[in-house]
């Protein structure tokens, strides 16, 4: 088996990344984005961090998951 990076796990791990890192740093331009602008709405800027937070992670660990071949 062993570990097989490709594009799918790139873009996975890299979109994940991005998403933790600006819930994390709290960017004006990351949470004013019209797309996460909805969460903010929904369920306040807090939980829009948290829900990115939470999001970015699943992505990481999919794209992982795709790069050691257990699913993909």
């Amino acid at each position: 088996r062993g570990i097989s990076i490709n594009l799918t796990s790139i873009i996975l791990i890299l979109a994940g990344l991005y998403a933790v890192i600006g819930a994390i740093g709290n960017w004006d331009w990351f949470m004013e984005n019209r797309k996460a602008i909805r969460w903010v709405e929904l369920i306040g800027r807090n939980g829009a961090r948290v829900f990115y937070i939470l999001l970015g992670t699943v992505l990481i660990v999919i794209g992982t998951l795709f790069s050691v071949g257990i699913i993909g």
